[in-house]
């Protein structure tokens, strides 16, 4: 289908969002995707970027992504896509979804990889869900963080909600964590790492680091559920 661009919001220097229309019908949970399509030199390719935004907007619906300078897809999105333009979007798609009977709920992610846990993080505020929901964020830098004002927000309407951030390069007046997320940063802000569920999404090297020390850790197989970006 195509779905018109009404808003385009750059997040950091690298992150812009791209707001569509949401028809009616478009029903999605919180962790999916959808896939866009554009015509390059002849050649129609295709990418897939999670929804970054909570299906309890009904206005419409975005997607947040990261410049990739070699990638097919992102260089056409920032340079070239501007707002009132239709761009072909099939969707939505993925199980990565929320499961609420898992009452603690830890989210990480680390630069674009936060996008999905946007959308669950304000979900859960919306919908009024009473689980414990702990988000790590990880970064490059401060300025690297996107959308962490509206993280600050939804800690003060969603008391069940926490944000705790870590970043390689800090600023002088930096008061998170710094360095990689590690089992002392995630022990920092959980009492038992084997009694709540994780939600990792990001990268391959990303996805091994967590797992690995989730597994050092004794923490069950079942208790972690994983979007991995490739």
């Amino acid at each position: 289908m195509q779905l018109k661009v009404i808003k385009i919001t750059q997040e950091t220097s690298n992150i812009h969002s791209f707001r569509f229309e949401r028809p009616a019908g478009f029903d999605f949970f919180p962790g999916q995707w959808v896939m866009i399509f554009e015509n390059k030199d002849g050649e129609q390719i295709k990418r897939a970027y999670s929804i970054s935004t909570s299906p309890t907007i009904k206005e419409y619906f975005e997607i947040s992504v990261k410049l990739n300078l070699k990638g097919s897809m992102t260089p056409f999105l920032f340079d070239h896509v501007k707002e009132g333009d239709s761009i072909e979007v099939l969707g939505p798609f993925g199980l990565f979804k929320l499961v609420p009977e898992e009452q603690d709920m830890i989210f990480i992610g680390g630069g674009s990889g936060i996008t999905p846990f946007r959308a669950m993080s304000r979900f859960a505020a919306d919908t009024g869900m009473q689980n414990s929901i702990k988000l790590v964020y990880a970064a490059r830098t401060p300025a690297d963080l996107a959308f962490k004002p509206e993280f600050d927000e939804l800690e003060k309407r969603n008391p069940n909600f926490h944000a705790f951030y870590t970043v390689d390069t800090p600023t002088p007046d930096w008061k998170g964590h710094q360095g990689l997320i590690s089992a002392d940063i995630l022990k920092a802000h959980i009492q038992d790492l084997t009694k709540v569920y994780y939600y990792v999404v990001g990268p391959q090297p990303m996805i091994t680091l967590i797992t690995g020390i989730l597994a050092k850790e004794n923490v069950p197989a079942d208790h972690i559920h994983l979007d991995n970006w490739g």
